[in-house]
């Protein structure tokens, strides 16, 4: 026969295990809805072509820093470890730092910068390694593409899309040892996009139906894609540290094999009358001083973005701009370290630049963009494109508002409790006019007045779907603390009686308490039913119920037999000290979790 304390042990594990997943019920929901309405883009492409260089693992500063220059003159001044991309970022086109976010990984980062959204955390169940959800992103909206890089993230965007085309080095290559030479994992990729300008077409493609005839015209249409994924700075860092000298020596290779891809393109379509091609170099993540990535730590979420080509403005000709101000442990801009000018410096959301790149292919934001277009980025000497790819960027956004709000009112919990129902984001209850007005004043040639009002209404429009998609968050983390406090409850309860909460209580009193949490549970079930809720919900507002029926039921029978063990002085001065030590326990783990050395201390008190 299985003893009560055993079952309550038992009992025990399971509630802790299930209240642990509770994190991914609150935290990790996913940001996609599906059903949007279709948005369109009325202006005229900047570009016809759009190169997006992602170098994996690169930091901010070990990019855009100074170095000292070869020789053995101390006195010569110091020069930029990317001389190509640096002299761009002073002159030709414009730069920033890119502000991704935890999981600072490889999946992630791209799927913020080719899908304008933050990783749906489902994909952790694949381990950043699958599409868990599908979503839209440049690749699949444009009209032929290319993805040329490793196999751990070329797929994510190529698989089962017909007109993307790519190319992967064998997976065994990508190896973090120390002894390989990581800069060939990125000569490699340039090697294979510059033989796909010159002609080239590979065994697969023709198996699949490709001639050089039909793939010179995939290039020389509209809205072409380029996807380079450059591996070996990531590769380089774990292996050797960001700040050793094999992770420097990689950064001059990727200069190095962007101004050789630039020449490659600017020869291939010299004289052609076609839109142009406009260049994206950014990274999914950075890279810890330690050699790691994946948490919040600013070498990872600061990376470097430099943008530059058709419809881009130069540093100089660019337009004055209060949102492009610096920020982040690089700001401002330490001249003297890089070499650069914080006036010319625009920082961006990484879910931003899948709008930029959008637009100057003359395309609306991907479906289930939520990043808001950095304008600053668009020529002022095409105002008509600034201004219509402003208006797309909030249209979309506004589709997704609209869309979250209508499935938060069918199955938000919240919602149901809250009289008249759900409550809209205040800011965009004239979401509608506002646009209309924008538009208006496109119409009218004030595309100064357009592009601001879209920009309020986008950035209004990513505030209320964060609303939206955190509108139950409150109820569950209070319906979830009752758990744990009604757990506590019944435990204290276990101990306060002792074996008198064996003894008979009333069948009436039994009855009624029973009947509470019963129909309790079953108003709760119906609710839930009603909305749709995940499996795990009915737990979570059911076990509070019975909780309680269990504690009262144990001191209701303690105080029928006529004890009162927990209010003697002994057992009452034992309670406290239990209660007291479980505090100070549960205070020193999470002290803990932030400190690690709080365990080295008591290790070494208890030696």
């Amino acid at each position: 026969m299985v003893s009560s304390q055993t079952r309550l042990a038992v009992f025990g594990v399971a509630l802790h295990a299930l209240l642990i997943y509770a994190m991914f019920d609150v935290h990790f929901i996913t940001p996609l809805v599906h059903g949007m309405e279709p948005t369109t883009a009325d202006f005229a492409a900047p570009a016809s072509r759009l190169v997006v260089i992602v170098a994996d693992g690169l930091r901010a500063d070990r990019l855009f820093e100074l170095e000292d220059a070869p020789g053995d003159d101390p006195d010569a001044p110091r020069v930029p470890r990317a001389p190509f991309l640096h002299g761009v970022a002073e002159s030709r086109g414009r730069w920033g730092i890119s502000h991704a976010r935890p999981p600072t990984e490889s999946r992630p980062g791209h799927v913020a910068l080719l899908a304008g959204f933050y990783e749906d955390p489902s994909a952790i169940t694949k381990g950043w390694q699958a599409n868990a959800v599908e979503f839209d992103h440049l690749l699949n909206q444009s009209s032929a593409a290319w993805a040329i890089g490793a196999p751990s993230v070329v797929p994510l965007f190529a698989k089962g899309i017909e007109h993307v085309r790519h190319r992967m080095y064998a997976e065994e290559l990508e190896d973090f040892a120390a002894s390989n030479d990581h800069a060939a994992l990125d000569e490699w990729v340039f090697d294979r996009t510059i033989e796909i300008l010159d002609g080239h077409v590979s065994a697969e493609d023709e198996a699949n139906g490709a001639t050089r005839d039909s793939e010179r015209e995939a290039l020389e249409g509209e809205r072409v894609v380029f996807l380079l994924h450059l591996l070996g700075l990531d590769s380089a860092g774990h292996a050797h540290k960001p700040f050793g000298d094999a992770y420097a020596k990689n950064v001059k290779t990727v200069d190095d094999g962007v101004r050789r891809l630039v020449a490659a393109f600017e020869r291939r379509f010299a004289g052609e009358d076609d839109g142009g091609t406009t260049f994206l170099f950014t990274a999914d993540h950075g890279m810890s001083s330690r050699g790691a990535h994946g948490d919040g730590d600013p070498g990872c979420t600061e990376t470097p973005f430099v943008a530059w080509g058709a419809g881009i403005p130069a540093a100089a000709d660019a337009a004055a701009d209060n949102a492009c101000a610096s920020r982040g442990k690089d700001a401002p801009t330490p001249r003297e370290a890089w070499g650069l000018e914080d006036a010319a410096r625009c920082d961006v959301d990484q879910a931003d630049v899948a709008s930029l790149g959008a637009s100057v292919l003359g395309m609306p934001p991907p479906t289930h963009n939520a990043g808001s277009l950095p304008v600053s980025y668009l020529d002022p000497a095409m105002p008509s494109a600034r201004s219509g790819a402003a208006l797309a960027n909030a249209e979309q956004l506004l589709a997704v508002y609209r869309r979250k709000a209508a499935v938060a009112a069918r199955a938000s919990l919240t919602a149901f409790l809250t009289p008249g129902g759900l409550r809209p984001y205040a800011p965009l209850a004239g979401a509608g006019e506002t646009l209309a007005a924008a538009k208006r004043a496109r119409g009218e040639g004030d595309h100064d007045a357009a592009v601001d009002a879209a920009r309020a209404l986008a950035r209004a429009c990513v505030d209320g779907a964060t609303y939206l998609h955190l509108y139950d968050r409150r109820l569950l983390l209070w319906t979830i603390a009752s758990c744990f406090l009604g757990w506590i409850g019944v435990l204290f309860a276990e101990l306060a009686t002792g074996s008198d909460r064996k003894r008979e209580v009333t069948r009436k009193k039994e009855t009624r308490a029973t009947a509470v949490a019963a129909g309790v549970s079953c108003a709760a079930c119906a609710v839930l039913a009603s909305r749709r809720a995940p499996a795990t919900y009915y737990a979570y507002f059911t076990l509070p119920a019975w909780f309680a029926r269990r504690a009262f039921l144990a001191f209701a029978s303690a105080a029928e037999a006529g004890t009162k063990r927990f209010y003697k002085r002994r057992e009452a001065v034992e309670l406290l000290a239990t209660a007291v030590a479980a505090t100070a326990l549960a205070r020193t783990l999470c002290a803990a979790f932030h400190d690690r050395r709080v365990f080295s201390y008591l290790f070494a008190a208890t030696a």
